[in-house]
């Protein structure tokens, strides 16, 4: 939701901004790590740093099974916008 948002801002001669890019971001700065289930399904977790940015996560029920869903608070939004076009 957060990057559909931005996307309305952004000039019309700009590349959308995806939701994988900005979790690619996150995972090299090292606000989110990759971990491993069990079953070998691979998620994306916050680490130390990204909680003490306000990045949470909780684990949810779909249709397909269990999934970590990550949010992203006020702070944490704040910093993705003065931070991702540097």
């Amino acid at each position: 939701m957060f990057v559909k948002e931005i996307n309305k801002m952004i000039p019309e001669n700009m590349k959308p901004l995806s939701a994988s890019k900005v979790t690619q971001w996150l995972v090299s700065v090292g606000y989110l790590e990759e971990k491993e289930r069990g079953d070998g399904h691979k998620y994306k977790a916050p680490t130390e740093l990204g909680i003490s940015i306000g990045i949470t996560s909780v684990w949810k029920e779909g249709t397909q099974g269990q999934y970590l869903a990550v949010a992203y608070d006020a702070n944490a939004q704040l910093f993705l916008l003065e931070n991702l076009f540097k």
